[in-house]
């Protein structure tokens, strides 16, 4: 799911880029005239982010995997425990910004 929203965040942007005269910029100044809340501008930052994160830290979770290290049962769960707590920790970073 993350992978199809990232994909999906990718040819939106893209798409802009290519046909607003402004480019991505076109956007932001979409999404700063809906003046959101804070909450919801918040959620949203978050929304885009997590499926970045998720991406990034599992990636790094299947390097490890495939250099034969943490495969036995309950250390694939510890390191999808850790892997869950430092996506979240990384997209609230993200969302700070």
């Amino acid at each position: 799911g993350t992978g199809i929203a990232l994909t999906g965040y990718a040819a939106i942007f893209a798409t802009a880029a290519l046909v607003c005269p402004e480019g991505a910029n076109s956007l932001v100044s979409a999404i700063e005239a809906m003046q959101l809340g804070t909450i919801s501008l918040s959620t949203l930052k978050f929304t885009l982010a997590f499926p970045f994160a998720f991406h990034f830290v599992n990636g790094i979770r299947h390097l490890f995997w495939d250099l034969g290290k943490f495969l036995s049962v309950k250390e694939v769960y510890t390191t999808g425990y850790a892997m869950l707590f430092a996506t979240t920790i990384i997209s609230l970073i993200l969302t700070c910004m």
